[in-house]
């Protein structure tokens, strides 16, 4: 299966992630928005693993996740990955990613994906060389007819924070050619104190 681990979010958070997203699809002549099920915060993409990978990773979260304590962080700020300049033939700017960063709490949720990160290694999943640069994916392959900073002024802070509780393992599956991302398990933090 496909898979990664990663933070799951509330249903409310969720819906207000969705509601900032339809603010900005206005501004998009073309491409691909996540779905408001699958909106969650990545730690470690997994790519493709078997049964047995799946076990051992599951064995390594349960141990890992106890380790840290439970925190909060924001939701705020639009980012992009592959962003060109406007093409004055088209229009439109070139997008890869658009997403929305992290606020708070980077402290102990770096702790939290390096701690994954460097254990899953042991595992046989190489670091990712790019570094960890957490975000929500909001929409890919977008083609915008405005510049970034126009976007910008839609967008509002999330009002809730997410609450890190637990971490999962997801699986992503192909489903009517969407991609569908469901927790297979999950391995409780510390809490409280």
């Amino acid at each position: 299966m496909r898979a990664f681990v990663g933070i799951e979010f509330s249903p409310e958070i969720k819906e207000e992630i969705h509601e900032i997203q339809k603010k900005l699809k206005p501004f998009a002549k073309s491409g691909r928005w996540k779905h408001e099920d699958n909106f969650h915060l990545t730690l470690k993409f997994l790519g493709e693993i078997d049964e047995q990978q799946a076990i051992a990773i599951n064995g390594l979260l349960a141990h890992i996740a106890p380790t840290h304590k439970a925190f909060t962080f924001g939701i705020e700020k639009l980012g992009t990955f592959g962003q060109s300049t406007l093409n004055p033939l088209t229009g439109c700017l070139a997008i890869r990613v658009l997403w929305m960063g992290t606020e708070g709490g980077e402290k102990a949720l770096r702790a939290l994906q390096s701690d994954i990160e460097v254990k899953l290694e042991a595992l046989g999943f190489p670091r990712d060389p790019r570094g960890y640069n957490p975000h929500v994916t909001l929409g890919q392959n977008l083609k915008i007819k405005c510049e970034v900073e126009e976007m910008e002024r839609a967008v509002v802070p999330i009002t809730r924070k997410v609450e890190v509780k637990s971490i999962h393992l997801f699986k992503s599956e192909s489903k009517d050619g969407n991609r569908i991302y469901r927790p297979v398990s999950g391995h409780k933090l510390q809490q409280g104190g």
